[in-house]
C-alpha cells in the first residue's frame, strides 16, 4: 500500500490475494463443511410439511377473511369521491357554448313551428272563405237557372 489508493474502499491483505477460479463455474464461494452439517437436509417426502401446506390452502379457499374496518372506511371514501366527481357540473367552456347554441336552436325551432302552424291556419281559413263564396255563387246560379227554366 505504498501508492495512492484509487477508491475509497480498502481491502484487507488476505482478501486482496487473487482467488483461484471457481471449480464448478459458479461465482459464489463454496460453503464450508461445518455450515452444511448445522443445516437439516431437505426431504422431499416430508408429510408434515405437505399436510401444513394443504391445510393452509384449504383454509384460504373456504374462509374469506372479514374486511378490516379501516379498509371498509377507505372503500366508502373512494366510492363517495367517485360519486362526487360524477355529480359535479364540470362543464367546460366548449360544453357551455354548445348548450347555449342548442337552446337557441330549440327556441328557433319552436318559433318556426308556431309560424308554420299559424300560416297553415290562415291558409285553411282563406280556403274555407273562398269555398263559402263559391258555394254562394253556385247556389245563386242554380236558383237563377232554375227560375229561367221554369218560366215559359
Amino acid at each position: 500500500m505504498d501508492g495512492p489508493i484509487a477508491s475509497a474502499v480498502v481491502l484487507p491483505d488476505e482478501l486482496s490475494l487473487p482467488a483461484s477460479p471457481p471449480v464448478n463455474g459458479h461465482k459464489r464461494r463454496q460453503e464450508s463443511l461445518s455450515e452444511d452439517t448445522s443445516k437439516r437436509p431437505r426431504l422431499e417426502n416430508d408429510t408434515a410439511t405437505q399436510e401444513r401446506r394443504e391445510s393452509t390452502t384449504k383454509d384460504t379457499k373456504d374462509d374469506k377473511p372479514a374486511p378490516v374496518r379501516r379498509e371498509r372506511g377507505r372503500e366508502r371514501r373512494l366510492f363517495g369521491a367517485a360519486l362526487g366527481a360524477l355529480s359535479q357540473n364540470s362543464a367546460t367552456t366548449g360544453q357551455k357554448r354548445r348548450a347555449e347554441i342548442e337552446k337557441r336552436q330549440l327556441a328557433q325551432r319552436k318559433q318556426d313551428d308556431q309560424e308554420s302552424e299559424q300560416r297553415k291556419a290562415e291558409r285553411a281559413a282563406r280556403r274555407k272563405e273562398q269555398r263559402w263564396k263559391e258555394h254562394k255563387l253556385l247556389e245563386r246560379d242554380q236558383v237563377c237557372s232554375a227560375n229561367s227554366h221554369s218560366i215559359p
